[in-house]
């Protein structure tokens, strides 16, 4: 399993991405962690969009292996979002993974479920390479 605790750096700011600090930041959000499994022979790298120019990986996955990510939902707005180090809720565009050194081009996005009525889960996804790019879809 993958525990997810990296550092995110620009220019700007810095932001610490840590799934088990508590904030009050955080009240009235739901968690709905994502199992990711690599189906495929490809090893596979799943990196989540946090702003539109920052690209983060949480996952390299060889085959058979699977990685969770701490996922945070807010029903109210529908926004998916990780933890950072304070507690604060940084917000996910876009879940993606693609082929190891060509994830970009090969990459197979992971829809997020936005339904606000729906309950706190684990979502599961597979994901596997089909020729230049990747599939992911539920198991």
């Amino acid at each position: 399993m993958f525990t997810l605790m990296h550092v995110l750096a620009s220019a700007a700011n810095a932001a610490e991405l840590d799934a088990t600090t508590a904030s009050s930041e955080m009240k009235g959000w739901v968690a709905r962690p994502l199992l990711v499994t690599n189906a495929g022979r490809n090893r596979l790298v799943c990196q989540a969009a946090l702003a539109h120019w920052l690209s983060h990986d949480f996952a390299s996955l060889d085959a058979n292996q699977t990685a969770r990510l701490e996922l945070w939902f807010d029903p109210l707005t529908g926004t998916h979002a990780l933890r950072g180090v304070r507690g604060e809720p940084i917000p996910l565009e876009a879940l993606w993974c693609g082929i190891s050194g060509r994830v970009y081009r090969t990459r197979a996005l992971i829809p997020l479920d936005r339904d606000r009525t729906a309950r706190a889960s684990t979502a599961s996804v597979t994901c596997r390479s089909q020729g230049e790019r990747v599939v992911c879809s539920p198991p």
